[in-house]
């Protein structure tokens, strides 16, 4: 994006840094707690399944996602409902009166990016979960500091990375993964999908050493596979959130009949989760005393590919709580965000005059549905 209201891609934070610091009234920075996601697939997969487990748990959540679904307001929401049109149009155009006075106008994007964290930081969520528009390093959304005081960017998930925006944000699969891997926050955790390509592995793995050794967490050494688990039932007697009824629950969610589709992991990560670094680690917070646990987690959104995506947002929730204090995060209110979560405009079956099987995504391997 350039100049305000055209279209075109203009990569940098120079103009929404200055913006957020110096041209609103305050910067929303200063309130937000922040998870940040990058990747070329499952990016919008994972921020529905943090926010779902978060909003279930019972603290008040921000979500911004790019690129919208059916009307740019969607795009922002807390609480999975998203922001008033009439609201969204009254920011939009204040904002854009402020931009009026700046020499370097703001583009569409990091005007909705500026929105979306004034809005959350006035309604005064819990945490923002954001996902990057376009690369990671010069993406709008990648105006977090490190934690100070609790506040800043709390974990980074790098999800699967592949030759997206070739030309624009890398021309091969190690420029684009040193691209999305610019969010990276020293101090803050990492959690690293699993990884296909392997050269965009090592990329990153570098990169997460350099930046915040001894906090990373490999989700490539974790279970990336659904199973059946038959009875499956989950206690919510303690989870504020509600329980979507099994009635309500897709076909793909059970192994015909056979039990409940599910990701069973392990907590807390193991000392071969976290990559093995070649330079001296920083000192680190300790490990969890906890005895191993293992948890099954439904997995509701169609394509095999969502066991990884889950098993990335669990780890994200598991450094949440165990690391933040975000302690009514328990096992059963992650288990109930993730049944009740919903990511429509993906990969969906509709039911038009004949069963059809829609697939929206921007990359051919998120549209895959292998195993629905």
């Amino acid at each position: 994006m350039t100049a305000s209201g055209q279209t075109g891609v203009t990569l940098g934070l120079e103009r929404i840094v200055w913006f957020l610091a110096h041209v609103l009234p305050s910067d929303p920075r200063d309130k937000l707690r922040v998870v940040h996601v990058a990747g070329t697939n499952g990016k919008g997969s994972v921020c529905a399944l943090v926010s779902e487990a978060l909003t279930a748990a019972g603290y008040n959540v921000g979500t911004f996602n790019s690129p919208h679904f059916l009307e740019p307001y969607d795009a922002v929401r807390i609480q999975n409902t998203a922001i008033p049109a009439t609201e969204y149009t009254h920011l939009q155009s204040w904002i854009r009166t402020l931009d009026s006075t700046q020499t370097d106008k703001l583009s569409i994007f990091e005007q909705t990016t500026v929105l979306a964290l004034w809005w959350f930081a006035q309604s005064d969520v819990d945490v923002a979960v954001v996902e990057v528009g376009m690369g990671g390093l010069r993406d709008a959304t990648n105006v977090f500091s490190s934690v100070r005081n609790g506040i800043g960017s709390l974990v980074q998930c790098i999800c699967p990375v592949d030759e997206d925006h070739l030309g624009m944000i890398g021309n091969n699969i190690e420029e684009i993964a040193l691209e999305k891997s610019g969010i990276m926050r020293p101090g803050s955790w990492i959690v690293v999908a699993n990884q296909e390509r392997s050269e965009a592995f090592h990329k990153i793995r570098q990169e997460a050493h350099r930046t915040s050794p001894g906090r990373i967490i490999n989700v490539r050494r974790q279970p990336t596979t659904d199973i059946h688990v038959p009875n499956f039932v989950i206690d919510s007697s303690d989870v504020p959130g509600h329980v979507r009824a099994s009635s309500e629950l897709p076909s793909w969610a059970t192994f015909k009949g056979t039990g409940k589709r599910c990701l069973r992991v392990k907590y807390p990560p193991s000392p071969e989760t976290y990559l093995k670094s070649t330079k001296p680690k920083e000192p680190q917070s300790k490990q969890p005393t906890k005895s191993k646990t293992e948890v099954d987690l439904p997995l509701e959104l169609p394509g095999y590919y969502q066991a990884g995506n889950a098993s990335v947002a669990f780890y994200a929730l598991d450094v949440l709580r165990t690391h933040y204090g975000f302690t009514r995060l328990t096992d059963s209110a992650i288990q109930v965000g993730f049944q009740n979560v919903r990511w429509p405009g993906r990969l969906s079956w509709l039911n038009i005059a004949h069963r059809a099987l829609i697939p929206g995504a921007s990359d051919a391997r998120s549209e895959s549905p292998n195993d629905t």
